[in-house]
Protein backbone atom coordinates (compact mmCIF):
# COMPACT_ATOMS: atom_id res chain seq x y z
CA UNK A 1 0.00 0.00 0.00
CA UNK A 2 1.17 3.31 -0.76
CA UNK A 3 0.76 5.74 2.23
CA UNK A 4 0.12 8.67 0.05
CA UNK A 5 -0.05 10.98 2.92
CA UNK A 6 2.60 13.42 2.48
CA UNK A 7 3.83 15.96 0.30
CA UNK A 8 7.56 16.94 0.23
CA UNK A 9 8.89 20.47 0.03
CA UNK A 10 12.60 21.21 0.63
CA UNK A 11 12.87 24.51 1.83
CA UNK A 12 16.01 25.12 3.00
CA UNK A 13 18.96 22.39 4.37
CA UNK A 14 16.90 22.46 7.86
CA UNK A 15 13.37 22.07 7.48
CA UNK A 16 11.12 20.75 5.83
CA UNK A 17 7.27 21.04 5.29
CA UNK A 18 5.15 18.39 5.11
CA UNK A 19 1.17 19.25 4.07
CA UNK A 20 -1.81 17.27 4.34
CA UNK A 21 -3.27 15.56 2.05
CA UNK A 22 -6.09 17.85 0.41
CA UNK A 23 -5.23 19.99 3.11
CA UNK A 24 -4.85 23.74 1.24
CA UNK A 25 -4.34 25.49 4.91
CA UNK A 26 -2.52 23.74 7.27
CA UNK A 27 1.75 22.75 7.26
CA UNK A 28 3.54 21.07 9.84
CA UNK A 29 7.81 21.96 10.41
CA UNK A 30 10.00 18.77 10.52
CA UNK A 31 13.67 18.02 10.91
CA UNK A 32 15.22 17.08 7.84
CA UNK A 33 16.88 14.25 9.80
CA UNK A 34 13.42 12.80 10.12
CA UNK A 35 13.06 12.45 6.29
CA UNK A 36 14.69 9.28 5.95
CA UNK A 37 12.06 7.73 8.73
CA UNK A 38 9.21 8.78 6.72
CA UNK A 39 10.99 7.72 3.74
CA UNK A 40 11.11 4.29 5.40
CA UNK A 41 7.59 4.44 6.49
CA UNK A 42 6.38 4.90 2.39
CA UNK A 43 8.58 2.12 1.32
CA UNK A 44 6.98 -0.60 4.27
CA UNK A 45 3.66 0.78 3.46
CA UNK A 46 4.21 0.38 -0.28
CA UNK A 47 4.52 -3.84 0.36
CA UNK A 48 0.82 -3.76 0.71
CA UNK A 49 -2.53 -2.79 -1.69
CA UNK A 50 -2.38 0.38 -2.78
CA UNK A 51 -5.43 2.25 -1.37
CA UNK A 52 -5.75 4.99 -3.72
CA UNK A 53 -5.46 2.74 -6.57
CA UNK A 54 -8.07 -0.07 -5.04
CA UNK A 55 -11.93 0.74 -5.88
CA UNK A 56 -12.67 -0.97 -2.91
CA UNK A 57 -11.75 1.43 -0.44
CA UNK A 58 -14.48 3.63 1.56
CA UNK A 59 -13.09 6.93 1.97
CA UNK A 60 -14.19 9.72 4.56
CA UNK A 61 -12.81 12.60 6.44
CA UNK A 62 -12.91 13.58 9.99
CA UNK A 63 -12.91 16.87 11.01
CA UNK A 64 -13.38 16.48 14.71
CA UNK A 65 -10.92 15.66 17.32
CA UNK A 66 -10.30 11.75 17.51
CA UNK A 67 -8.95 11.11 20.52
CA UNK A 68 -9.03 6.92 21.29
CA UNK A 69 -9.75 3.83 19.43
CA UNK A 70 -10.55 2.34 23.13
CA UNK A 71 -14.21 1.62 23.00
CA UNK A 72 -14.01 2.66 27.12
CA UNK A 73 -13.31 6.12 25.50
CA UNK A 74 -15.70 6.39 22.76
CA UNK A 75 -17.55 9.40 24.09
CA UNK A 76 -17.42 11.87 20.96
CA UNK A 77 -18.61 11.05 17.50
CA UNK A 78 -15.13 10.76 15.82
CA UNK A 79 -14.50 8.00 18.50
CA UNK A 80 -17.81 6.24 18.39
CA UNK A 81 -17.81 5.70 14.58
CA UNK A 82 -13.93 4.27 14.36
CA UNK A 83 -14.98 2.06 17.22
CA UNK A 84 -17.83 0.61 15.88
CA UNK A 85 -16.00 -0.37 12.91
CA UNK A 86 -13.17 -2.16 15.14
CA UNK A 87 -15.05 -3.70 17.71
CA UNK A 88 -18.51 -5.13 18.61
CA UNK A 89 -20.62 -6.02 21.45
CA UNK A 90 -23.20 -8.03 23.04
CA UNK A 91 -26.60 -6.58 20.91
CA UNK A 92 -26.37 -3.91 18.45
CA UNK A 93 -28.54 -1.18 17.15
CA UNK A 94 -31.64 -1.53 13.84
CA UNK A 95 -31.61 0.66 11.70
CA UNK A 96 -35.38 1.00 13.10
CA UNK A 97 -33.69 1.27 16.86
CA UNK A 98 -34.34 -2.21 17.73
CA UNK A 99 -31.84 -4.09 19.70
CA UNK A 100 -30.62 -6.75 17.51
CA UNK A 101 -28.21 -9.87 18.38
CA UNK A 102 -24.64 -9.51 17.69
CA UNK A 103 -21.97 -11.61 19.92
CA UNK A 104 -25.11 -12.91 22.34
CA UNK A 105 -26.79 -15.41 20.06
CA UNK A 106 -29.64 -14.59 22.14
CA UNK A 107 -30.56 -13.49 26.04
CA UNK A 108 -33.23 -14.45 28.33
CA UNK A 109 -34.57 -11.83 31.67
CA UNK A 110 -35.46 -13.60 34.54
CA UNK A 111 -38.99 -13.22 36.79
CA UNK A 112 -37.30 -10.40 38.95
CA UNK A 113 -36.55 -8.59 35.59
CA UNK A 114 -33.15 -8.12 37.19
CA UNK A 115 -31.13 -11.19 35.80
CA UNK A 116 -29.62 -11.03 32.30
CA UNK A 117 -28.04 -14.18 30.99
CA UNK A 118 -26.64 -13.67 27.22
CA UNK A 119 -25.81 -16.54 25.24
CA UNK A 120 -22.74 -16.33 22.90
CA UNK A 121 -21.50 -17.11 19.91
CA UNK A 122 -19.21 -19.42 19.05
CA UNK A 123 -17.42 -18.54 16.04
CA UNK A 124 -16.28 -15.01 17.04
CA UNK A 125 -12.68 -14.28 16.58
CA UNK A 126 -10.41 -11.09 17.98
CA UNK A 127 -8.19 -9.64 15.33
CA UNK A 128 -4.82 -11.60 15.36
CA UNK A 129 -2.19 -9.44 17.09
CA UNK A 130 0.97 -11.13 18.76
CA UNK A 131 -0.77 -11.27 22.11
CA UNK A 132 -4.23 -12.55 21.82
CA UNK A 133 -3.23 -14.20 18.55
CA UNK A 134 -6.89 -14.30 17.34
CA UNK A 135 -8.37 -16.14 19.54
CA UNK A 136 -12.10 -17.16 20.18
CA UNK A 137 -14.08 -14.56 22.22
CA UNK A 138 -15.65 -15.99 25.61
CA UNK A 139 -17.70 -15.28 28.19
CA UNK A 140 -14.94 -14.46 30.24
CA UNK A 141 -13.75 -11.31 27.56
CA UNK A 142 -17.25 -9.45 28.58
CA UNK A 143 -16.84 -10.23 32.40
CA UNK A 144 -13.39 -8.12 32.14
CA UNK A 145 -14.32 -5.83 29.34
CA UNK A 146 -17.19 -4.72 31.84
CA UNK A 147 -15.17 -4.88 35.03
CA UNK A 148 -12.65 -3.00 33.18
CA UNK A 149 -15.16 -0.17 32.11
CA UNK A 150 -16.42 0.22 35.89
CA UNK A 151 -12.89 0.43 37.43
CA UNK A 152 -12.38 3.45 38.77
CA UNK A 153 -8.43 3.28 37.53
CA UNK A 154 -9.65 3.64 34.46
CA UNK A 155 -11.62 7.09 34.86
CA UNK A 156 -13.90 5.75 30.97
CA UNK A 157 -16.64 7.92 30.58
CA UNK A 158 -18.52 5.31 29.79
CA UNK A 159 -18.69 3.58 33.21
CA UNK A 160 -22.71 5.22 33.80
CA UNK A 161 -23.74 3.06 31.44
CA UNK A 162 -22.95 0.05 34.06
CA UNK A 163 -24.11 2.01 37.25
CA UNK A 164 -27.49 -0.33 37.63
CA UNK A 165 -25.39 -3.13 37.90
CA UNK A 166 -25.40 -5.09 41.25
CA UNK A 167 -22.42 -4.33 43.68
CA UNK A 168 -21.46 -6.11 46.62
CA UNK A 169 -19.24 -3.55 48.61
CA UNK A 170 -18.75 -6.19 51.54
CA UNK A 171 -17.42 -9.15 49.21
CA UNK A 172 -15.72 -6.47 46.39
CA UNK A 173 -17.78 -7.50 43.74
CA UNK A 174 -19.62 -6.47 40.79
CA UNK A 175 -23.09 -8.28 38.92
CA UNK A 176 -21.30 -9.93 35.92
CA UNK A 177 -20.78 -13.76 35.93
CA UNK A 178 -19.19 -16.31 33.18
CA UNK A 179 -20.20 -19.58 34.16
CA UNK A 180 -18.86 -20.99 31.36
CA UNK A 181 -17.42 -20.02 27.62
CA UNK A 182 -21.09 -19.35 26.36
CA UNK A 183 -23.04 -17.43 29.04
CA UNK A 184 -22.70 -14.36 30.72
CA UNK A 185 -24.73 -13.30 33.54
CA UNK A 186 -25.47 -9.54 34.62
CA UNK A 187 -27.34 -8.94 37.68
CA UNK A 188 -29.03 -5.70 38.19
CA UNK A 189 -29.64 -3.58 41.24
CA UNK A 190 -33.33 -3.45 40.26
CA UNK A 191 -35.43 -3.24 37.00
CA UNK A 192 -34.07 -0.88 34.73
CA UNK A 193 -36.20 -0.57 31.35
CA UNK A 194 -33.47 0.87 28.80
CA UNK A 195 -30.72 -1.59 30.23
CA UNK A 196 -30.66 -3.24 26.89
CA UNK A 197 -30.07 -0.21 24.78
CA UNK A 198 -27.42 1.14 27.06
CA UNK A 199 -25.71 -2.41 26.05
CA UNK A 200 -25.55 -1.47 22.01
CA UNK A 201 -23.07 1.53 23.08
CA UNK A 202 -19.82 1.67 21.83
CA UNK A 203 -18.70 1.63 25.80
CA UNK A 204 -20.15 -1.98 26.05
CA UNK A 205 -17.85 -3.88 23.15
CA UNK A 206 -15.64 -6.60 24.06
CA UNK A 207 -11.76 -6.28 24.35
CA UNK A 208 -8.92 -9.12 25.42
CA UNK A 209 -7.66 -8.73 28.27
CA UNK A 210 -3.69 -10.08 27.02
CA UNK A 211 -3.63 -7.02 24.36
CA UNK A 212 -5.42 -4.81 26.88
CA UNK A 213 -2.48 -5.46 29.52
CA UNK A 214 0.26 -5.44 27.74
CA UNK A 215 -0.33 -1.99 25.75
CA UNK A 216 -1.67 -0.42 28.50
CA UNK A 217 -2.73 3.29 27.51
CA UNK A 218 -1.51 3.10 24.40
CA UNK A 219 -4.57 0.36 23.85
CA UNK A 220 -6.02 3.62 22.56
CA UNK A 221 -4.05 3.67 19.12
CA UNK A 222 -3.59 -0.20 19.25
CA UNK A 223 -7.12 -1.50 19.04
CA UNK A 224 -7.71 -5.22 19.10
CA UNK A 225 -11.81 -6.09 18.31
CA UNK A 226 -13.52 -8.18 16.79
CA UNK A 227 -15.32 -6.01 14.35
CA UNK A 228 -16.00 -5.71 10.84
CA UNK A 229 -12.49 -4.13 10.01
CA UNK A 230 -9.32 -4.18 11.69
CA UNK A 231 -7.03 -1.35 12.51
CA UNK A 232 -3.93 -0.84 10.61
CA UNK A 233 -2.17 2.59 10.68
CA UNK A 234 -3.33 5.68 12.67
CA UNK A 235 -1.00 9.00 12.03
CA UNK A 236 -2.77 11.19 14.12
CA UNK A 237 -4.18 13.95 12.66
CA UNK A 238 -3.28 12.98 9.49
CA UNK A 239 -4.11 9.65 8.57
CA UNK A 240 -6.28 6.33 9.75
CA UNK A 241 -6.64 3.03 7.95
CA UNK A 242 -8.60 0.15 8.50
CA UNK A 243 -8.60 -2.83 6.78
CA UNK A 244 -10.93 -5.59 5.89
CA UNK A 245 -11.49 -8.27 8.86
CA UNK A 246 -11.69 -11.47 6.40
CA UNK A 247 -12.95 -13.70 9.42
CA UNK A 248 -15.80 -11.65 10.22
CA UNK A 249 -18.48 -13.58 11.64
CA UNK A 250 -21.86 -11.56 10.47
CA UNK A 251 -23.26 -12.51 6.96
CA UNK A 252 -25.63 -10.39 4.72
CA UNK A 253 -29.21 -11.41 4.01
CA UNK A 254 -27.97 -13.28 0.85
CA UNK A 255 -25.63 -14.86 3.59
CA UNK A 256 -22.39 -13.66 2.20
CA UNK A 257 -19.48 -12.77 4.41
CA UNK A 258 -18.98 -9.19 5.69
CA UNK A 259 -18.09 -6.55 4.73
CA UNK A 260 -17.29 -5.96 1.27
CA UNK A 261 -15.00 -3.08 1.40
CA UNK A 262 -11.37 -4.07 1.37
CA UNK A 263 -10.74 -0.86 3.55
CA UNK A 264 -11.54 2.38 4.88
CA UNK A 265 -9.35 5.65 4.64
CA UNK A 266 -10.19 8.04 6.91
CA UNK A 267 -8.55 11.87 6.31
CA UNK A 268 -8.85 14.68 8.97
CA UNK A 269 -9.24 17.88 7.50
CA UNK A 270 -10.16 19.79 9.89
CA UNK A 271 -12.17 22.51 7.67
CA UNK A 272 -15.68 21.55 6.88
CA UNK A 273 -15.68 23.64 3.20
CA UNK A 274 -12.35 22.04 2.04
CA UNK A 275 -13.79 18.34 2.85
CA UNK A 276 -16.95 19.03 0.92
CA UNK A 277 -14.85 20.61 -2.17
CA UNK A 278 -12.70 17.17 -1.89
CA UNK A 279 -15.87 15.25 -1.58
CA UNK A 280 -17.69 17.02 -5.01
CA UNK A 281 -14.02 16.00 -6.40
CA UNK A 282 -14.67 12.37 -5.85
CA UNK A 283 -11.70 12.33 -3.81
CA UNK A 284 -14.52 11.04 -0.57
CA UNK A 285 -17.11 9.01 -0.77
CA UNK A 286 -19.02 10.06 2.11
CA UNK A 287 -19.95 13.74 3.79
CA UNK A 288 -21.48 14.47 7.01
CA UNK A 289 -22.79 17.37 8.94
CA UNK A 290 -24.82 20.73 7.42
CA UNK A 291 -22.31 24.14 7.62
CA UNK A 292 -24.12 27.52 6.72
CA UNK A 293 -21.23 28.75 4.96
CA UNK A 294 -22.15 26.25 1.88
CA UNK A 295 -25.74 25.33 2.63
CA UNK A 296 -27.14 27.60 0.35
CA UNK A 297 -24.47 26.21 -2.33
CA UNK A 298 -26.17 22.58 -2.22
CA UNK A 299 -29.41 23.36 -0.61
CA UNK A 300 -32.37 24.71 -1.80
CA UNK A 301 -34.43 26.33 1.16
CA UNK A 302 -36.96 23.16 1.19
CA UNK A 303 -33.96 20.92 1.71
CA UNK A 304 -33.59 19.36 -1.64
CA UNK A 305 -30.45 19.36 -3.46
CA UNK A 306 -29.74 21.40 -5.98
CA UNK A 307 -29.67 20.48 -9.50
CA UNK A 308 -26.24 20.44 -9.94
CA UNK A 309 -25.79 18.10 -7.78
CA UNK A 310 -28.70 16.10 -7.67
CA UNK A 311 -27.22 13.70 -10.42
CA UNK A 312 -23.45 13.76 -8.53
CA UNK A 313 -24.45 12.05 -5.21
CA UNK A 314 -27.58 10.79 -2.88
CA UNK A 315 -28.82 12.97 -0.14
CA UNK A 316 -29.77 11.38 3.15
CA UNK A 317 -31.44 13.27 5.74
CA UNK A 318 -33.59 11.05 8.20
CA UNK A 319 -34.74 12.10 12.16
CA UNK A 320 -31.68 12.27 14.13
CA UNK A 321 -32.21 11.87 17.97
CA UNK A 322 -30.28 15.45 18.93
CA UNK A 323 -32.83 18.50 20.59
CA UNK A 324 -31.27 21.62 19.80
CA UNK A 325 -32.43 23.89 22.84
CA UNK A 326 -31.94 26.82 25.62
CA UNK A 327 -31.41 26.15 28.62
CA UNK A 328 -32.28 28.62 31.72
CA UNK A 329 -31.01 28.09 35.37
CA UNK A 330 -34.13 27.44 36.64
CA UNK A 331 -32.63 26.70 39.88
CA UNK A 332 -34.78 28.21 43.06
CA UNK A 333 -31.43 28.42 45.27
CA UNK A 334 -29.42 29.90 43.06
CA UNK A 335 -28.59 33.69 44.32
CA UNK A 336 -27.31 34.01 40.49
CA UNK A 337 -31.41 33.13 39.32
CA UNK A 338 -32.95 34.84 41.95
CA UNK A 339 -31.68 38.01 41.15
CA UNK A 340 -32.48 37.62 37.37
CA UNK A 341 -35.79 37.43 35.10
CA UNK A 342 -35.31 33.91 34.32
CA UNK A 343 -36.34 32.95 37.83
CA UNK A 344 -39.77 33.61 36.70
CA UNK A 345 -41.66 31.24 34.43
CA UNK A 346 -43.81 33.43 32.96
CA UNK A 347 -41.04 34.93 31.62
CA UNK A 348 -39.45 31.50 30.62
CA UNK A 349 -42.85 31.02 29.10
CA UNK A 350 -42.63 34.42 27.47
CA UNK A 351 -39.23 33.76 25.70
CA UNK A 352 -40.63 30.24 24.36
CA UNK A 353 -43.49 31.88 22.85
CA UNK A 354 -41.32 34.28 21.37
CA UNK A 355 -39.29 32.34 18.97
CA UNK A 356 -39.97 31.91 15.80
CA UNK A 357 -38.86 28.46 14.82
CA UNK A 358 -39.76 27.63 11.54
CA UNK A 359 -38.22 30.48 10.96
CA UNK A 360 -35.01 29.45 12.02
CA UNK A 361 -35.20 25.76 10.59
CA UNK A 362 -35.92 27.13 7.24
CA UNK A 363 -33.55 30.25 7.16
CA UNK A 364 -30.97 28.89 8.70
CA UNK A 365 -31.04 24.94 8.29
CA UNK A 366 -32.46 25.31 4.75
CA UNK A 367 -35.09 22.44 6.50
CA UNK A 368 -32.78 19.95 7.76
CA UNK A 369 -34.35 19.52 10.86
CA UNK A 370 -38.09 20.22 11.85
CA UNK A 371 -39.16 22.95 14.51
CA UNK A 372 -39.86 21.77 18.16
CA UNK A 373 -43.39 22.21 18.24
CA UNK A 374 -43.73 19.28 21.34
CA UNK A 375 -41.32 18.71 23.98
CA UNK A 376 -38.23 17.47 24.49
CA UNK A 377 -37.54 14.26 23.49
CA UNK A 378 -37.46 14.80 19.26
CA UNK A 379 -38.80 12.57 16.99
CA UNK A 380 -38.33 9.04 15.88
CA UNK A 381 -40.20 7.52 19.28
CA UNK A 382 -43.91 6.60 17.70
CA UNK A 383 -45.06 5.60 20.43
CA UNK A 384 -44.25 8.55 21.95
CA UNK A 385 -45.96 10.70 18.97
CA UNK A 386 -49.49 9.21 19.60
CA UNK A 387 -49.86 11.20 23.02
CA UNK A 388 -49.59 14.40 20.69
CA UNK A 389 -47.92 16.74 23.43
CA UNK A 390 -48.10 20.08 22.46
CA UNK A 391 -45.57 21.98 23.13
CA UNK A 392 -44.47 25.95 21.94
CA UNK A 393 -45.26 27.58 18.99
CA UNK A 394 -44.05 31.09 17.95
CA UNK A 395 -47.16 33.37 19.40
CA UNK A 396 -46.46 36.97 20.21
CA UNK A 397 -49.74 38.03 21.47
CA UNK A 398 -49.00 35.04 24.09
CA UNK A 399 -45.00 36.07 24.48
CA UNK A 400 -46.29 39.98 25.27
CA UNK A 401 -48.91 38.46 27.85
CA UNK A 402 -46.49 36.48 29.97
CA UNK A 403 -44.23 39.32 30.05
CA UNK A 404 -47.34 41.60 31.35
CA UNK A 405 -47.79 38.54 34.00
CA UNK A 406 -43.89 38.64 34.85
CA UNK A 407 -44.18 42.10 35.70
CA UNK A 408 -41.64 42.80 32.76
CA UNK A 409 -44.49 44.73 30.15
CA UNK A 410 -42.95 47.88 28.57
CA UNK A 411 -39.63 47.41 30.20
CA UNK A 412 -35.95 46.74 28.97
CA UNK A 413 -34.96 43.18 30.13
CA UNK A 414 -31.49 42.49 29.43
CA UNK A 415 -30.14 38.79 29.09
CA UNK A 416 -27.01 36.96 28.37
CA UNK A 417 -26.85 33.90 26.06
CA UNK A 418 -23.56 31.86 26.19
CA UNK A 419 -23.13 30.14 23.10
CA UNK A 420 -19.92 29.62 20.70
CA UNK A 421 -18.81 30.52 17.25
CA UNK A 422 -20.55 27.68 15.33
CA UNK A 423 -24.00 28.76 16.69
CA UNK A 424 -23.66 32.52 16.14
CA UNK A 425 -26.06 33.02 13.14
CA UNK A 426 -28.92 31.27 15.53
CA UNK A 427 -27.73 33.91 18.33
CA UNK A 428 -28.38 36.63 15.91
CA UNK A 429 -31.89 35.46 15.16
CA UNK A 430 -33.00 35.06 18.40
CA UNK A 431 -31.78 38.27 19.51
CA UNK A 432 -33.82 39.56 16.42
CA UNK A 433 -36.91 37.71 17.30
CA UNK A 434 -36.80 38.36 21.13
CA UNK A 435 -35.87 42.01 20.68
CA UNK A 436 -40.10 42.46 19.48
CA UNK A 437 -40.97 41.75 23.15
CA UNK A 438 -38.45 43.96 24.77
CA UNK A 439 -35.95 41.50 25.73
CA UNK A 440 -32.19 42.87 24.66
CA UNK A 441 -30.20 39.55 23.91
CA UNK A 442 -26.74 40.29 25.00
CA UNK A 443 -24.61 37.62 22.90
CA UNK A 444 -21.12 35.96 24.47
CA UNK A 445 -19.35 34.11 22.20
CA UNK A 446 -17.27 32.03 23.99
CA UNK A 447 -15.18 28.54 23.01
CA UNK A 448 -17.02 25.50 23.77
CA UNK A 449 -14.92 24.33 27.01
CA UNK A 450 -15.53 27.31 28.87
CA UNK A 451 -18.69 27.54 28.11
CA UNK A 452 -19.38 23.91 29.21
CA UNK A 453 -17.26 24.87 32.71
CA UNK A 454 -20.07 27.64 33.15
CA UNK A 455 -23.06 25.75 32.58
CA UNK A 456 -21.36 22.53 34.56
CA UNK A 457 -20.92 25.48 37.80
CA UNK A 458 -24.20 26.71 37.36
CA UNK A 459 -23.29 30.19 36.40
CA UNK A 460 -24.66 29.89 32.70
CA UNK A 461 -28.38 32.04 33.24
CA UNK A 462 -29.49 31.17 29.55
CA UNK A 463 -27.22 28.65 27.56
CA UNK A 464 -27.22 27.19 24.02
CA UNK A 465 -27.19 23.23 23.97
CA UNK A 466 -27.93 20.15 21.88
CA UNK A 467 -28.64 16.60 23.31
CA UNK A 468 -27.88 13.71 21.71
CA UNK A 469 -28.97 10.54 22.39
CA UNK A 470 -26.46 8.48 24.13
CA UNK A 471 -29.02 5.13 23.56
CA UNK A 472 -32.19 5.56 21.39
CA UNK A 473 -34.86 5.88 24.69
CA UNK A 474 -36.94 8.99 25.77
CA UNK A 475 -35.46 7.88 29.25
CA UNK A 476 -32.41 9.48 28.01
CA UNK A 477 -33.62 12.57 26.59
CA UNK A 478 -36.22 13.44 30.12
CA UNK A 479 -32.72 12.25 32.26
CA UNK A 480 -31.86 15.45 31.61
CA UNK A 481 -34.43 17.06 33.97
CA UNK A 482 -34.02 14.25 36.54
CA UNK A 483 -32.80 15.83 40.12
CA UNK A 484 -30.57 13.50 40.97
CA UNK A 485 -28.87 13.93 37.07
CA UNK A 486 -27.61 18.04 38.58
CA UNK A 487 -24.24 18.65 36.90
CA UNK A 488 -21.23 18.53 36.96
CA UNK A 489 -22.56 14.78 37.48
CA UNK A 490 -24.98 14.27 35.66
CA UNK A 491 -26.94 16.42 32.60
CA UNK A 492 -29.23 18.63 34.54
CA UNK A 493 -27.84 21.75 33.39
CA UNK A 494 -30.73 23.45 34.37
CA UNK A 495 -30.84 22.25 37.84
CA UNK A 496 -34.35 21.86 37.45
CA UNK A 497 -36.31 20.00 40.12
CA UNK A 498 -39.60 19.00 40.13
CA UNK A 499 -40.88 16.14 42.91
CA UNK A 500 -44.10 15.06 40.62
CA UNK A 501 -41.40 14.28 37.55
CA UNK A 502 -38.69 12.90 39.70
CA UNK A 503 -41.69 10.39 41.19
CA UNK A 504 -42.63 9.80 37.23
CA UNK A 505 -39.48 9.11 36.04
CA UNK A 506 -38.34 6.70 38.80
CA UNK A 507 -41.36 4.59 37.80
CA UNK A 508 -40.70 4.34 34.31
CA UNK A 509 -37.06 3.17 34.59
CA UNK A 510 -38.47 0.30 35.80
CA UNK A 511 -41.70 -0.01 33.85
CA UNK A 512 -41.49 -2.92 31.35
CA UNK A 513 -44.19 -2.38 29.85
CA UNK A 514 -43.95 0.13 27.11
CA UNK A 515 -47.73 1.36 27.29
CA UNK A 516 -47.57 2.26 30.64
CA UNK A 517 -44.00 3.22 30.33
CA UNK A 518 -44.90 5.75 27.48
CA UNK A 519 -47.83 6.96 29.44
CA UNK A 520 -45.39 8.63 32.11
CA UNK A 521 -42.90 9.87 29.67
CA UNK A 522 -46.22 11.84 28.24
CA UNK A 523 -46.49 13.08 31.56
CA UNK A 524 -43.11 14.20 32.08
CA UNK A 525 -42.94 16.38 28.75
CA UNK A 526 -46.15 18.29 29.94
CA UNK A 527 -44.73 19.37 33.12
CA UNK A 528 -41.17 20.54 31.50
CA UNK A 529 -43.37 22.31 29.02
CA UNK A 530 -45.39 23.72 31.95
CA UNK A 531 -42.40 24.60 34.09
CA UNK A 532 -39.71 25.99 30.79
CA UNK A 533 -36.70 24.97 31.85
CA UNK A 534 -35.45 25.09 28.00
CA UNK A 535 -36.34 26.40 24.57
CA UNK A 536 -36.67 23.43 22.61
CA UNK A 537 -35.72 25.02 18.86
CA UNK A 538 -35.76 22.18 16.83
CA UNK A 539 -35.45 18.33 16.01
CA UNK A 540 -32.31 17.48 14.31
CA UNK A 541 -32.27 15.76 10.98
CA UNK A 542 -29.10 13.89 9.60
CA UNK A 543 -27.17 15.27 6.43
CA UNK A 544 -25.05 13.06 4.75
CA UNK A 545 -23.84 13.34 1.16
CA UNK A 546 -22.94 9.78 -0.25
CA UNK A 547 -21.65 9.40 -4.36
CA UNK A 548 -24.16 7.31 -6.26
CA UNK A 549 -21.23 4.29 -6.48
CA UNK A 550 -22.23 3.50 -2.47
CA UNK A 551 -24.30 0.84 -1.49
CA UNK A 552 -26.03 -0.51 0.93
CA UNK A 553 -25.44 1.99 3.40
CA UNK A 554 -28.53 3.39 5.33
CA UNK A 555 -29.00 6.00 7.71
CA UNK A 556 -30.14 6.03 11.03
CA UNK A 557 -31.95 8.11 13.28
CA UNK A 558 -28.41 7.60 15.77
CA UNK A 559 -26.54 8.52 12.69
CA UNK A 560 -24.24 5.74 13.54
CA UNK A 561 -21.79 4.98 10.48
CA UNK A 562 -22.29 1.49 9.63
CA UNK A 563 -20.19 0.49 7.01
CA UNK A 564 -19.75 -3.23 7.38
CA UNK A 565 -23.02 -3.54 5.01
CA UNK A 566 -21.73 -0.90 2.29
CA UNK A 567 -20.01 -1.81 -0.85
CA UNK A 568 -18.63 0.51 -4.17
CA UNK A 569 -20.11 -0.09 -8.11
Amino acid sequence: MIYNIFDFHFVNQKTQYISRTMHPFKAYKVNLFLAPVFILMLIICSCNMDLHNNKNVFRYNEDGQLTSLDPAFARTQPNTWLVNQIFNGLVQMGDRLEVLPCIARYWELDETQTIYSFHLRNDVQFHYDDYCKGRIVTAQDFKYSFERLTDKKLASPGAWALAMVMKDKEKNSIGFEAPNDSLFIIKLKQPYAPFLRLLTQSYCCVVPRESVLHWGNDFRNHPVGTGPFTFFLWDEGVKLILHKNKNYFEKDSLGKPLPHLDAVSISFIDNKLAAFLAFTKGELDFFNGLESNFKDEVLHKDGTLKPKYKDKFTLQSVPYLNTEYLGFLADDTSSLAKSSAVSDINFRKAVSFAINRNELVSYLRNNIGTAASRGFTPLGFPLLDQFKVQGYSYNLDSANYYMKKAGLDNKKTILPLYTIQQYLDIAVLLQNQLSKIGIDLKIEVNQNSFNRGLMNKGKALFFRASWIADYPDPENFLGVFYSKNFCPDGPNYTHFKDAQFDSLYERSVSETNDSLKYIDYARMEKIIISKAPVVSLFYDKTFRLIQNNIGDMHPNPQNMLILKHAYKN
